[in-house]
Parts: structure tokens; sequence; C-alpha cells
């Protein structure tokens, strides 16, 4: 079921880049939807299509390192959505966050440590 989620959420973010020519920029657990017939839909699309400057929200554990370290605008860049990608898979296969804390231990955490392994099921 999770590698279900994750191709549909990953196909509808390629989607959007490919076909609205944007990055989604604020993908989270909060804003992927499970609908009936197991069918996941990534919420808030238009709104990330709309945003002039990338807006740190309560999600810290979903952002890139980049959009915290200021590398470049989030907004320019897909890698931020891989990530969040990512971390919505580990999510579902955990239910805890890859890294966790307020933003300078999540910073530091990301460029020093790793997250904790995923269960061998997975693999």
């Amino acid at each position: 079921m999770i590698l279900k989620v994750v191709v549909q959420a990953c196909t509808q973010i390629a989607e959007a880049w490919a076909l609205k020519k944007f990055i989604h920029g604020n993908i989270n657990h909060r804003n992927t939807y499970l609908l009936d017939g197991m069918k996941v839909r990534i919420g808030n699309l238009n709104l990330g299509s709309q945003k002039k400057e990338f807006v740190i929200e309560n999600d810290m554990d979903f952002k890139a390192p980049e959009t915290y370290m200021k590398v470049f605008k989030p907004k320019e860049n897909p890698g931020v959505d891989i990530w969040a990608l990512g971390c919505l898979c580990y999510f579902l296969c955990t239910s805890n966050m890859p890294f966790k804390g307020p933003i300078r231990t999540i910073q530091r955490r990301v460029e020093h440590d790793h997250p904790v392994p995923i269960s061998a099921f997975y693999s």
C-alpha cells in the first residue's frame, strides 16, 4: 500500500512540474489525501504556483535543507519536492520523520546525522 501511495504522489508532482510548470514546495502528510478506491491526492497544488516567495511554515520536517540554508530560491528547484516526497515515504513507513526538532536542530541533524533506518520489511 505504501508503494502505491508514493507512486501516485510522485506521478502527481511530476505532472504538476510538466504541465503546470511549477514546483509545489509544501508537500507533507497534512496535504496528502487518501480517497475512495485507494486514490491519492496531493493538496495545495494551486497555492504552490501562486506563491511569490517561499514561506517556511510549520512543517519544517518536510523542508529540503536548501530552503533554510538559502542555497537557492526553492520555487526554482524541484529538489525541494523530491526531498519532501522522500520524507513522506519515510513517514509512511515509520510514522516518524527522518529528522525532528526545532529548525536549528533539524539543520544540524540533516548535515551530520543519518535517519533511523527503515525496517527491512519495506526493502
